[in-house]
């Protein structure tokens, strides 16, 4: 089953983008892929595509599948003038030439490292739902599954004044520096997952449980990450064990539980 990440970078190109389509490679032989769509000269490899593609293009885009003209743009701070998370959901309406190949297309982050997923998230799960989402009963924008069918690609026009959302030009705060207010704050999270609990021909499914994953807003991640990543591609955080002496049979410095993600939102910084 392929599994194919559709991310958006119009703004200047992350420190870390390099690394991050490095590691991403090990997830290639489990079917997940990845489409970075960016005017920026970044090289593809693998697992990874890179398509060129200016604002502009992306407006012309997002016209032509929706009907629905976007004013994204870039502002002073050579920063997109919206929040791109608030397109996430429009992606397989938006990129469906793109996504033609695939079963699911996926919403991600760029801040963000991966362990196996496919050891938590199975395509035998995934052939039991049209929508996963990595969050208990709510779409996550850091990390979501759609299946690429019409019915899913086109969930959102159930939300209400979802061509508002598509053609406001700007968010409150992002030309004033308030990264946190968004004036279409939620459309991949809260107004998504309010159609979606009422779709009842949807299959939607999430953890039951809070998930293995993990961010560096944590107190155990702070003021670094403290992670470890094995050759097979396995990710864990890391917990001191601060009982730790030579007394104990079975001592050690640390103990972990293996994740399948974490976002490092907060620190921004590479964190392997």
């Amino acid at each position: 089953m392929r599994k194919t990440f559709i991310i958006t970078m119009f703004g200047e190109p992350f420190s870390w983008i390099q690394q991050y389509i490095d590691h991403v490679q090990h997830l290639e032989v489990d079917g997940w892929f990845w489409k970075i769509i960016t005017p920026h000269d970044i090289k593809s490899k693998g697992n990874v595509e890179v398509v060129n593609m200016t604002i502009e293009q992306f407006n012309d885009l997002v016209e032509t599948k929706t009907g629905v003209r976007s004013g994204l743009y870039i502002n002073s701070k050579g920063k997109p003038s919206a929040h791109i998370t608030d397109f996430y959901i429009f992606s397989g309406a938006i990129f469906e030439d793109y996504l033609k190949d695939s079963d699911f297309w996926g919403v991600t982050n760029m801040d963000v490292v991966y362990g196996n997923l496919s050891k938590f998230i199975t395509d035998m799960m995934l052939h039991q739902c049209d929508i996963f989402s990595d969050d208990v009963n709510t779409i996550n924008g850091v990390f979501s599954l759609w299946r690429n069918t019409p019915i899913v690609n086109t969930l959102y026009k159930s939300i209400p004044h979802w061509k508002d959302i598509l053609s406001y030009p700007r968010c409150i705060g992002c030309e004033t520096g308030d990264i946190d207010s968004h004036f279409l704050y939620g459309s991949d999270e809260i107004l998504m997952t309010n159609v979606v609990r009422k779709a009842n021909y949807i299959r939607f499914l999430y953890p039951t449980h809070y998930p293995m994953l993990s961010h560096d807003r944590l107190e155990q991640h702070v003021p670094t990450p403290k992670l470890s990543m094995k050759d097979n591609g396995a990710l864990y955080e890391l917990f001191r064990d601060t009982l730790d002496n030579s007394q104990y049979e079975h001592a050690r410095p640390f103990i972990g539980r293996e994740i399948y993600l974490f976002h490092f939102s907060r620190t921004k910084k590479w964190p392997l």
